[in-house]
């Protein structure tokens, strides 16, 4: 897999200037100017023509001066969940072959990443969890060019199988015959040096209780138990009853929503079985979205997003700030390979199919019926790029960047907030310089930088 080629800049401190910021909350902060130290920090972001810029700047021969002319900055993207690429299976991979796609992962604007880990063995869960925390020490050193590790995640086996898309029912059936037992298990197995870096893990409520006061006492022990890790709703069955229990024991997130979670959406919904109307009027319920506009279609999205943004029009000077969702990949290993690829994933053949990975057999009997999506072949990076594309299509006017201060929270303050990430996610002062130049044209990166380094040539580099 070839790398991509980086940058190396002299340690001198880094100035961007004529930068439109994109901070807190999806507010724009035009004509501003942005220091990067030489310990990889963000110094100070500042306005241009105040008199304290020429204190500031006043040794710009001595810095990297690179001229975003008014494009968007942001802070660099995070993939809170996808399980690998370019062949490479986060449940199977080496060391060497994770590093190799994290080198591939800043020119799509990713800077930061949760590997995800599906229902395998304990034996299997454990050696890749091993080889994601050594990994992981790789990419903190000053010496890795690429996105950094900060945590793994998993999806599963906790879940049901009757729910269970890709991943493999026998094992699933085994790891919920006893429960809660069976996650203190796989924690226990995991060891306090991995779990300590687990960030979330999906289960499906139902199967911790034959009734809501028994799936809430039980969860609530877990939740309270290991207060670090996100439990997440997902490839779940649970009606609103065992959704308002599972909530109000602590899960505060759904994996890959509106995918493998409830019935389908529906205007009667009489034996209450589709808890999702619950889970998206619930501000505090972290949800993922697939953004690769094949899990979920482009129009429901904007119609949701619509609904949530209530009175506010898209013309508006406010930001369309929505806190409660996050983009997600959900990328498969065969994400940056060909058409027409194939390998083993979560127990079944995989496909290529070209808008995404599917079972081999099932989409070739049917490429219609349900169930033969097993992950998407696209990174967060492309999958914005090209939601960005089809919601363009769905409302041409867009003034005022408002897509972007929309679509780019949803991919880098909302996932670090959700999960305790320290000091990315957002521009401002202190925080680490994982920094991203859009194109003015498209939600595409021209350059980045990780923790200060400039691994992604673009804009014009003034020296």
């Amino acid at each position: 897999m070839p790398r991509i080629p980086h940058v190396l800049f002299s340690a001198r401190p880094q100035v961007i200037t004529h930068a439109t910021v994109l901070t807190t909350g999806g507010q724009l902060l035009p004509n501003r100017n942005i220091t990067i130290k030489d310990d990889g920090s963000i110094g100070d972001i500042f306005q241009e023509g105040r008199q304290a810029q020429n204190e500031m700047l006043a040794d710009y021969d001595n810095r990297d001066v690179i001229d975003a002319d008014g494009a968007i900055v942001s802070a660099g993207l995070i993939e809170q969940h996808f399980h690998g690429g370019y062949t490479i299976d986060f449940n199977t991979a080496s060391k060497e072959e994770i590093l190799a796609l994290l080198q591939e992962l800043p020119k799509q604007g990713i800077t930061r990443v949760i590997p995800t880990i599906m229902t395998d063995t304990t034996e299997n869960l454990v050696k890749a969890a091993n080889t994601l925390r050594e990994t992981m020490a790789v990419t903190q050193e000053s010496s890795f060019h690429g996105a950094k590790i900060e945590g793994f995640s998993l999806e599963g086996p906790f879940i049901s199988e009757n729910q269970r898309g890709a991943h493999p029912k026998d094992i699933i059936l085994q790891a919920v015959s006893q429960l809660p037992q069976n996650v203190d298990n796989l924690l226990n197995s995991l060891g306090r040096e991995n779990s300590q870096y687990l960030k979330w893990i999906t289960i499906a409520p139902e199967k911790f209780g034959s009734t809501p006061e028994d799936i809430q006492k039980v969860i609530t022990g877990l939740t309270q138990k290991y207060p670090h890790i996100r439990f997440h709703m997902g490839h779940s069955a649970a009606t609103v009853p065992e959704t308002q229990a599972a909530v109000a024991a602590g899960v505060n997130g759904v994996t890959h929503m509106f995918n493998q979670c409830g019935a389908p959406l529906s205007h009667r919904d009489e034996e209450c079985k589709n808890p999702n109307p619950l889970l998206l009027a619930n501000t505090a319920i972290s949800k993922e979205l697939i953004a690769d506009n094949a899990h979920i279609e482009p129009a429901v999205l904007f119609y949701h997003f619509n609904q949530k943004i209530g009175q506010q029009s898209w013309g508006s000077a406010n930001p369309f700030y929505l806190k409660d969702f996050t983009l997600v990949s959900d990328s498969s290993p065969l994400t940056g390979c060909e058409k027409g690829t194939t390998l083993e994933f979560g127990g079944h053949v995989a496909e290529h199919v070209g808008h995404l990975a599917a079972n081999k057999d099932m989409y070739r009997q049917d490429p219609n019926q349900r169930g033969i999506i097993v992950g998407s072949v696209r990174f967060i990076g492309e999958c914005l790029l090209h939601l960005h594309k089809a919601l363009k299509n769905l409302m041409p006017q867009d003034p005022a960047y408002n897509l972007y201060r929309f679509l780019l929270p949803m991919a880098t303050e909302n996932p670090a907030r959700h999960l305790n990430l320290d000091k990315v996610g957002v521009l401002k002062q202190g925080n680490k310089a994982d920094i991203v130049i859009w194109d003015k044209n498209a939600l595409k990166p021209n350059a980045v930088w990780v923790e200060g380094e400039r691994i992604m040539p673009g804009v014009e580099y003034k020296k």
